[in-house]
């Protein structure tokens, strides 16, 4: 799957991995690709992340508060994420179970499309399309839907 990966794609995942092990992170996870791609302004997926608000920062705010608000369902309560040591991983994390998934549907999405190279904007709707893990309840945070972001990423290709 890989080798159809687009030089713009392959620096995505290259810097979710490096953004998964800067957290301390053991995988790679689909909210590590949605953190890499706000980092990526340019062609279609990185005008619609501007489009719709996803900065780095924006997108890492909403994850914060997913995750406080996972642990809460569950009765657990930490102290201000602010005041957590960072944590570095010596080791490259590996591809988790929702960055699989992703990379999966993102690789439906160009060959339903009929495109042969998969670029970041099959990823952003692969991403959007997440059904489980922590996606869905980042996107409610963030106030978007699967088919708004899909829409954006239809609209903005068809631009050119």
């Amino acid at each position: 799957m890989f080798e159809t990966f687009s030089s713009d794609l392959k620096g995505s995942v290259q810097r979710a991995r490096e953004k998964a092990a800067a957290s301390g992170a053991p995988t790679l996870e689909a909210e590590h690709l949605l953190l890499s791609l706000s980092e990526f302004p340019s062609g279609p997926a990185g005008r619609v992340m501007q489009r719709l608000g996803l900065s780095e920062s924006r997108v890492q705010g909403a994850l914060d508060q997913e995750f406080e608000a996972a642990l809460l369902r569950v009765g657990v309560t930490l102290p201000p994420l602010a005041d957590l040591p960072p944590r570095r991983r010596e080791r490259t994390p590996r591809l988790g179970q929702s960055a699989k998934a992703s990379l999966m549907r993102t690789q439906k999405e160009a060959i339903a499309r009929g495109e042969r190279r998969i670029n970041n904007e099959h990823l952003l709707i692969g991403l959007a399309r997440t059904r489980a893990g922590t996606m869905p309840g980042l996107l409610r945070v963030l106030g978007l839907t699967p088919e708004q972001i899909t829409l954006e990423v239809v609209k903005e290709v068809r631009r050119g």
